[in-house]
């Protein structure tokens, strides 16, 4: 990203008002040492990646614990079939989910 280019997202957080007030701190702040500021500003600063491989484990698991390979087998199939199919369900239902704030907060506090 070039130099004083602001990304979009930030817009939702913070006014031009807020950027220009930073700036103007951080410029009074560098007049008084020989250092120099550089203000970093992120969307979220916890790893959330193993989420979505955590929530598809507590998906599958829930599955495992209604015992739904088995009755899917008793309609035809074979529970080996179905097992890994489940879990593979379940990894696709908890993508989406794992983005959400709320989910986040509890599986990486």
């Amino acid at each position: 990203m070039a130099a004083g280019k602001i990304p979009k997202w930030i817009e939702k957080s913070l006014s031009s008002s807020d950027l220009e007030e930073i700036s103007r701190k951080i410029a009074d702040i560098e007049t008084k040492t020989s250092g120099e500021v550089v203000p970093l500003i992120v969307r979220s600063s916890s790893a959330t990646g193993h989420v979505s491989l955590l929530l598809s484990l507590l998906f599958f698991a829930v599955l495992l614990w209604c015992d739904l390979p088995h009755r899917m087998a008793d309609y035809g199939g074979s529970v080996l079939i179905y097992t890994p199919l489940l879990f593979i369900l379940s990894y696709f239902l908890a993508l989406p989910a794992s983005k959400l704030k709320m989910i986040q907060r509890v599986l990486t506090a």
